[in-house]
Parts: structure tokens; sequence; C-alpha cells
């Protein structure tokens, strides 16, 4: 395993120096997982291109960063919306029990009909 501790976390968050960009991935990912440490899996002698790595890292923390804004910008309308909703859910409620009442009303109706008949 490829990676560092706790201690090597809080002294270069980036895992080397003068990374601005991967500093700032490691605490988005942090917040958004909870973990500090970064670890890779290196097995029968596994390469990677550190810049086209860095790249795709860097591509994936941006399309993140939209999605946060993207969810920011949808999440009161999505709360509005499901206030709405569950004022449905309600209403709907109270429309049922009114058509159980007037279902009863009819079928009594009806036999008080059949009597006066």
């Amino acid at each position: 395993m490829l990676g560092f501790g706790a201690e090597e976390a809080s002294a270069n968050p980036a895992g080397f120096s003068g990374a601005p960009r991967c500093s700032r991935m490691i605490r988005v990912l942090s917040i958004m997982f909870g973990a500090s440490p970064l670890r890779l899996s290196v097995t029968s002698g596994a390469r990677a291109d550190a810049v086209a790595l860095k790249n795709a890292v860097s591509s994936a923390v941006d399309i993140m960063q939209g999605l946060g804004s993207s969810v920011r910008y949808m999440l009161p309308k999505v709360n509005g919306r499901a206030y709405l909703v569950s004022e449905l859910k309600v209403i709907a409620g109270q429309e049922k029990a009114m058509l159980d009442e007037s279902r009863e009303l009819l079928a009594m109706s009806a036999k008080l009909q059949k009597c006066a008949a």
C-alpha cells in the first residue's frame, strides 16, 4: 500500500510539497468521506502516469464541486416541493375520509328510501 498516515497527512495533506490543488482535493474528500489518509494499492509492479492521474483527479474534483453547486441551487426548490407533497398527502387523506363518509351516507340514504317506499 502506498499512502500516508494521520501524522503525515497533518504535516503534508497532499502527500508532497507544492500541491495546492491536490491539498484541496484531499480536504474535499476528507470532508465528504470523513477520512484523511489516501491509500493506493499497488500490485504486480503497477505503474501510473502521475500527470494523467493528477489531471483525472483534478477533473473529478471539479465535477464534484459543480455537482455540489447544483445541489445547493436545487435544495431549496426540492425542500419547497417536499413541503407541497406533504401537504398534498394530508389533503388526499382528508379527501379519502370524506369519500368514505359520503359512501356511508349514500348507503344510509338508499336504506331510508327503501324503508319509505
